[in-house]
């Protein structure tokens, strides 16, 4: 059974409550499958790019119907601003019946007339938005956006790129299709003033595309099974199609921020300012594979990263990015409950019962380092357990802890790990 996102945005939780872990967000107007129904009103869907979350029947239009009446539809994505209101008239004037954000699917009505779209939500009401976008022939799309550079698509608005040489939107963007083939933007020069206080003008930027648009492509990216099927490792597969063909010979760049700062605050920097990166060629499959495997050897709970993929514009193809990931870099175990000998949770070190097992009392002689910023683990065959553990690491200057996501260099507590169920 398919449906349909009704709402901005639609988180995808991983179990039916709303204080769930959030997995991925689906935005308005997308179809989704739907798997299952974990709990009473509440179901279990897959996105077009195979992410999987539980969202509540609230949120969707459920029905095979409506989902393939809305897919038959004409579509048009929100692309030129962050969030866009649906008014009920076609003026400033008329209510707002839905504010949707970038990525947001509307189905457009007829053609635009004097600045206003008329636009179908998915719930069959009739709303209008600014029009900001025309159609040349062709299907190509012409994009104006306030202060931005002028772009076009020529796969109906799921990819654009930038018009080189037709400069900048401007306030209040309105664009039109001339009879000579040439695109009109017409936009406000001046200030939010009343009349008569500064000098303000309508002004149009007039200009005709060379050629058609590179094509668009598609970015996944997906995280990497072990080859026992027992975990998921910090490896990644991107796959790149254009038009839904694998495009071999690109260079994908896998791009890397961890979540957290030294200092324990979120990282703020951009994904285009990533600090880590490897790259890869794709295959004749389209795909390209990247390990990190320094992830690998982390031992605290907390240490988070957020990667995506990008790929270059290659001759007639336009680059592409794929959605982002925050991931951890320690994951469960199938049918291990206790996966790693030990590992840290911000100063409180956590012991395995294996562990424990294999050094009887040892949790009470770790507790006497608590406090100390250089430890001394005197016994050499519990200091070797915990340095082949990845808890404590030999330095020039001695033994240390590891550093750890909110965590100081001195260890405060020593337990044992919990016996959850997530890891069967």
């Amino acid at each position: 059974m398919k449906a349909i996102v009704n709402v901005p945005i639609c988180a995808l939780l991983a179990a039916p409550t709303r204080e769930s872990t959030l997995e991925d967000e689906a935005l308005y107007g997308m179809v989704v499958d739907i798997l299952e129904e974990p709990a009473p009103g509440w179901y279990r869907v897959r996105t077009h790019y195979r992410y999987e979350g539980i969202v509540s029947a609230d949120d969707l239009i459920v029905g095979d119907e409506a989902a393939d009446a809305w897919a038959a539809l004409p579509k048009k994505i929100i692309r030129n601003k962050n969030f866009c209101d649906v008014l009920s008239a076609p003026k400033v004037q008329g209510w707002i019946m839905a504010t949707l954000p970038r990525g947001g699917i509307l189905s457009p009505v007829g053609q635009p007339e004097k600045g206003w779209q008329q636009v179908r939500l998915a719930d069959g009401r009739a709303g209008f938005v600014p029009e900001s976008i025309v159609c040349l022939p062709g299907d190509v799309l012409v994009g104006a956006r306030r202060g931005k550079p002028f772009s076009c698509s020529g796969d109906l608005g799921q990819t654009w790129t930038v018009i080189e040489g037709a400069g900048n939107g401007l306030y209040q963007p309105c664009i039109r299709l001339l009879p000579d083939g040439r695109a009109a933007a017409f936009g406000h020069c001046g200030a939010d003033s009343a009349v008569g206080q500064t000098r303000m003008a309508i002004a149009a930027d007039l200009f005709r595309l060379d050629g058609a648009p590179p094509a668009g492509c598609e970015l996944s990216l997906e995280r990497v099974l072990s080859a026992d099927g027992s975990h998921y490792g910090n490896a990644y597969t991107a796959r790149l199609t254009c038009k839904g063909s694998p495009v071999a010979g690109r260079r994908v760049t896998f791009r890397v921020v961890p979540f957290w700062t030294e200092d324990g605050a979120v990282n703020t920097l951009a994904q285009e300012q990533a600090p880590i990166g490897l790259s890869a060629v794709t295959d004749a499959d389209g795909l390209a594979n990247a390990a990190f495997p320094a992830f690998d050897a982390v031992r605290d709970i907390h240490f988070a990263y957020t990667i995506d993929a990008f790929a270059e514009a290659a001759p007639g193809q336009a680059s592409c990015v794929s959605a982002s990931r925050c991931e951890l870099a320690m994951t469960p175990y199938r049918r291990c409950r206790h996966p790693y000998p030990a590992y840290f949770a911000e100063n409180t070190l956590y012991l395995s019962p294996e562990l424990e097992k294999a050094f009887p009392d040892c949790r009470r002689r770790l507790a006497e380092e608590a406090g100390r910023d250089v430890p001394a683990v005197p016994d050499a065959p519990l200091r070797q357990a915990l340095l082949d553990a990845g808890v404590l690491r030999q330095t020039e200057d001695g033994l240390r802890w590891i550093a750890r996501v909110h965590g100081a260099q001195a260890l405060e507590a020593v337990l044992p790990q919990p016996d959850g169920d997530w890891y069967i």
